[in-house]
């Protein structure tokens, strides 16, 4: 979503790249892992080349056009931009039956309101429900603070989704490194099973270290999960 890499800290953090961090990390995906790290060796780090480079599914689709305020000041430019951004994402993933959100910071915090300076840093709850209405399966990223513990932060990120999807529970995974980072899965029904089986495989491979499955009164899917 938020372009502002070259211009803040984004994007710094790129240890888990690092020969001695090899282990650790590559054995989630070393496919992903080593073409990733090719692209961050280049020094031309643009979405077009995991497109290009084959890193995903070849059904994966992209919509690249990010999404800041650096040429605005105006709210009411602010306003266009993301209409028009959303507008955007909308239609390029008509098609799509997964969505993945990356926002910089993640679901939308009443100190940054949509058309604030630091608002493109968040995904906001319109964006989200027009996604889900279209009964596709949502991933999220989320950048967690200060305001309370992992299972704190998760347990209400979770609550915060299933109001904005209807009631339809989700799980979400954390990945440690440098800090934890909190990725929310809420998924269509026809998709729950298999999304928690990978979470799981994740969870208990040899990767396990980094990743963990967190999970919260998820009646409504098919398998319990254990809060992790």
């Amino acid at each position: 979503m938020a372009n502002t890499f070259g211009k803040s800290a984004d994007g710094k953090f790129i240890e888990y790249l690092n020969e001695a961090k090899e282990n650790k990390y590559r054995c989630a995906s070393p496919t992903i892992y080593d073409n990733l790290r090719k692209i961050v060796r280049s020094g031309d780090r643009r979405i077009t080349f995991v497109r290009e480079g084959g890193i995903l599914p070849a059904n994966t689709i992209f919509y690249e056009p990010p999404l800041d305020y650096l040429k605005f000041s105006a709210i009411k430019d602010r306003k266009r931009a993301r209409e028009e951004w959303l507008s955007g994402a909308l239609s390029a993933t008509r098609d799509a039956d997964l969505v993945f959100f990356d926002p910089d910071n993640g679901i939308e915090v009443k100190s940054h309101p949509p058309y604030s300076k630091l608002g493109a840093k968040y995904i906001f709850e319109n964006e989200i429900r027009a996604f889900w209405e279209r009964n596709i399966s949502i991933v999220i990223y989320q950048h967690l603070n200060r305001s309370g513990s992992v299972d704190e932060q998760t347990r209400r990120g979770l609550a915060r989704l299933r109001g904005m999807c209807g009631g339809t529970e989700g799980f979400a995974m954390s990945f440690r490194s440098h800090s934890v980072r909190m990725y929310f899965v809420v998924p269509i029904k026809n998709h729950a099973s298999k999304f928690i089986k990978r979470a799981r495989e994740l969870e208990s491979g040899p990767c396990k270290k980094v990743f963990r499955l967190k999970s919260y009164c998820l009646n409504s899917l098919p398998h319990t999960i254990a809060d992790a």
